[in-house]
């Protein structure tokens, strides 16, 4: 089931990089989309899907995530 709970995303387990221009889970994915994305996009990463669910003005206001099952 897809959380909209606000989480770093150390708290997922994904490593990050000690180098990086973001702070949040936010900035996050716009790193990982590598450009604003749009409402109802997804991406995979470190084994969770992430969704865009909000954007203000240029900004991930909210976004979904869940865990992808190993295959």
């Amino acid at each position: 089931a897809m959380q909209t709970k606000r989480i770093r995303v150390g708290q997922l387990g994904i490593v990050l990089p000690a180098s990086r221009l973001y702070q949040t889970c936010a900035g996050f994915l716009l790193q990982e989309f590598g450009a604003i994305p749009n409402v109802g996009e997804i991406i995979e990463s470190g084994g969770w899907r992430f969704e865009i669910v909000d954007l203000v003005a240029g900004w991930v206001e909210r976004y979904g995530y869940s865990h992808v099952a190993s295959e």
